[in-house]
Protein backbone atom coordinates (compact mmCIF):
# COMPACT_ATOMS: atom_id res chain seq x y z
CA UNK A 1 0.00 0.00 0.00
CA UNK A 2 2.20 2.85 -1.20
CA UNK A 3 -0.58 5.36 -0.60
CA UNK A 4 -4.08 5.42 0.80
CA UNK A 5 -5.74 6.50 -2.45
CA UNK A 6 -7.51 3.18 -3.11
CA UNK A 7 -8.59 2.89 0.52
CA UNK A 8 -9.95 6.45 0.56
CA UNK A 9 -11.69 6.02 -2.80
CA UNK A 10 -13.35 2.87 -1.51
CA UNK A 11 -14.60 4.62 1.62
CA UNK A 12 -15.93 7.55 -0.44
CA UNK A 13 -17.67 5.15 -2.83
CA UNK A 14 -19.26 3.28 0.09
CA UNK A 15 -20.56 6.51 1.58
CA UNK A 16 -22.12 7.62 -1.71
CA UNK A 17 -23.60 4.16 -2.25
CA UNK A 18 -25.24 4.29 1.19
CA UNK A 19 -26.58 7.79 0.56
CA UNK A 20 -28.19 6.69 -2.70
CA UNK A 21 -29.41 3.41 -1.21
CA UNK A 22 -31.11 5.33 1.62
CA UNK A 23 -33.05 7.38 -0.93
CA UNK A 24 -33.89 4.55 -3.30
CA UNK A 25 -34.71 2.02 -0.58
CA UNK A 26 -36.23 3.81 2.43
CA UNK A 27 -37.07 0.38 3.88
CA UNK A 28 -33.33 -0.30 4.31
CA UNK A 29 -31.48 1.46 7.14
CA UNK A 30 -27.75 2.06 6.53
CA UNK A 31 -24.93 4.26 7.76
CA UNK A 32 -21.23 4.49 7.07
CA UNK A 33 -19.09 4.00 10.19
CA UNK A 34 -15.69 5.55 10.80
CA UNK A 35 -14.31 3.52 13.69
CA UNK A 36 -11.34 5.74 14.54
CA UNK A 37 -7.66 4.89 14.19
CA UNK A 38 -7.00 1.35 15.38
CA UNK A 39 -3.74 -0.49 15.85
CA UNK A 40 -4.09 -3.05 13.06
CA UNK A 41 -1.86 -4.62 10.41
CA UNK A 42 -2.95 -1.85 8.07
CA UNK A 43 -1.88 0.92 10.46
CA UNK A 44 1.45 -0.83 11.02
CA UNK A 45 1.97 -0.99 7.26
CA UNK A 46 1.17 2.72 6.91
CA UNK A 47 3.76 3.59 9.58
CA UNK A 48 6.43 1.80 7.58
CA UNK A 49 5.43 2.03 3.91
CA UNK A 50 3.23 5.04 3.21
CA UNK A 51 4.56 7.48 0.62
CA UNK A 52 2.91 10.23 2.63
CA UNK A 53 5.24 11.51 5.33
CA UNK A 54 2.32 13.17 7.11
CA UNK A 55 0.45 9.84 7.31
CA UNK A 56 3.58 8.09 8.55
CA UNK A 57 4.06 10.79 11.15
CA UNK A 58 0.43 10.63 12.33
CA UNK A 59 0.40 6.84 12.70
CA UNK A 60 3.84 6.82 14.31
CA UNK A 61 2.63 9.39 16.86
CA UNK A 62 -0.22 7.05 17.77
CA UNK A 63 2.18 4.14 18.04
CA UNK A 64 4.61 6.01 20.31
CA UNK A 65 1.85 7.13 22.66
CA UNK A 66 1.63 10.76 21.56
CA UNK A 67 -1.88 10.04 20.33
CA UNK A 68 -4.43 7.43 21.23
CA UNK A 69 -5.58 4.35 19.38
CA UNK A 70 -9.28 3.56 19.49
CA UNK A 71 -9.98 0.21 21.11
CA UNK A 72 -11.59 -2.14 18.58
CA UNK A 73 -14.15 -3.45 21.09
CA UNK A 74 -15.16 0.05 22.21
CA UNK A 75 -15.66 1.19 18.62
CA UNK A 76 -17.75 -1.89 17.83
CA UNK A 77 -19.84 -1.38 20.99
CA UNK A 78 -20.50 2.25 20.13
CA UNK A 79 -21.55 1.29 16.60
CA UNK A 80 -23.89 -1.43 17.89
CA UNK A 81 -25.41 1.02 20.40
CA UNK A 82 -26.19 3.34 17.48
CA UNK A 83 -27.77 0.46 15.55
CA UNK A 84 -29.92 -0.58 18.53
CA UNK A 85 -31.08 2.96 19.32
CA UNK A 86 -32.02 3.36 15.64
CA UNK A 87 -32.06 7.17 15.86
CA UNK A 88 -29.72 7.91 12.95
CA UNK A 89 -30.69 9.23 9.54
CA UNK A 90 -30.27 6.48 6.97
CA UNK A 91 -27.35 7.07 4.61
CA UNK A 92 -25.28 9.25 6.96
CA UNK A 93 -21.61 9.10 7.86
CA UNK A 94 -21.08 8.50 11.59
CA UNK A 95 -17.77 8.64 13.40
CA UNK A 96 -16.52 7.10 16.64
CA UNK A 97 -15.75 10.62 17.90
CA UNK A 98 -19.25 11.99 17.18
CA UNK A 99 -21.24 12.67 20.33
Amino acid sequence: MPSLSNYCAGKAARLMYYKVLAVERPDVRVFSWSPGAMNTNMSQHIRVSSVSESMKSYFNSLHTGEGEWVDVDLSAKKMLDIVHKDEYESGVQLDYFDR
